[in-house]
């Protein structure tokens, strides 16, 4: 019993390796002071050359039709748009 769970143990850690190298990002060092690495693409891109996904201002996911009816942080149109200096939590 012992054997089975140490080779299991094993298999699983090896599983868990190669999904990491599967889906490592590379990054950029920018010599910023803070050390933060920049990624090599953008959101959504599937090489450094692709555009990725496009994002309204303030928006967390992407979509097809940016328009003001769209908009979270609107309501319907430009005239309603909501204006914050602290986070909001838009529609």
């Amino acid at each position: 019993m012992k054997k089975k769970t140490v080779f299991f143990l094993v298999l699983l850690t090896l599983l868990v390796l190669i999904e990491g190298i599967a889906n490592a990002q590379t990054y950029v060092d920018l010599g910023l002071p803070s050390g933060t690495l920049w990624a090599d693409r953008n959101v959504g891109a599937a090489s450094p050359e692709d555009c990725g996904d496009y994002f309204a201002w303030g928006e967390t996911t992407s979509k097809s039709n940016y328009d003001w009816s769209t908009y979270k942080c609107a309501n319907g149109n430009y005239k309603t748009l909501i204006k914050s200096v602290r986070p909001v939590r838009c529609r």
